[in-house]
């Protein structure tokens, strides 16, 4: 199937969601091979003409395609794939029950570790995972390392969430403005989008689960 390109201020969100029941959760290889073929449809390719994911650089991209911008993430079973004009990142966490404190205490800065501990206990799992995201968000959308991208996560919490909004780069090669965008998918789940350009329209589709790439 073809699809339109993702105009200036446009971002694509194909979203494999994770089966209610438990049973037939999204492998990652299964996920990046059903992600190729919607690539394809952006590229007018037939999926057997898709070729595999180039990570060179800390970005993955399709050889022969480098005008197409895209991010892929997946986690818990599920999966998401953005589709931009400009170069972006997207990162998809599930909540995980276990003690977060240690973690969060060594990656957010003193004011989002402070307002982090006056989360309820029970808020704290889905709150660290949005502040993750963020992190991970912006250092895919760079291409740089988690060393290098972020030294400490400046997470501003509102009412469990990190607030969403632009952001400087941290990384002296990286002093451009960057924007931050939660966008919200099912329960349990953070997600948070990071692009060069602000998000002025959003299209979330659910994707398909056959197999329409090698």
């Amino acid at each position: 199937m073809r699809h339109e390109p993702a105009a200036t201020g446009e971002l694509h969100v194909w979203c494999w969601p994770a089966p209610a029941d438990g049973t037939g959760r999204l492998r990652r290889q299964s996920f990046r091979g059903l992600a190729l073929g919607v690539l394809g449809g952006y590229l007018g390719w037939p999926a057997a003409a898709v070729p595999a994911l180039c990570e060179a650089g800390g970005k993955p991209h399709l050889a022969g395609a480098p005008h197409l911008h895209f991010s892929l993430s997946d986690s818990g079973g599920a999966g998401v794939l953005a589709v931009c004009a400009s170069p972006l990142g997207i990162d998809l966490e599930a909540r995980r029950h276990r003690n977060w404190d240690d973690l969060a205490h060594r990656l957010l800065d003193h004011a989002a570790w402070a307002a982090f501990q006056d989360l309820a206990p029970a808020a704290r799992p889905l709150a660290f995972a949005h502040a993750w995201t963020q992190r991970e968000a912006f250092v895919k959308a760079t291409g740089l390392g988690l060393g290098d991208g972020w030294p400490t996560m400046r997470a501003a919490f509102d009412g469990g969430s990190p607030a969403p909004g632009p952001i400087a780069g941290h990384h002296p090669l990286e002093g451009g403005r960057w924007h931050l965008r939660t966008i919200e998918l099912w329960p349990g789940y953070a997600c948070t989008v990071c692009t060069r350009q602000p998000v002025r329209k959003l299209r979330v589709r659910e994707a398909p689960r056959e197999a329409i790439a090698a």
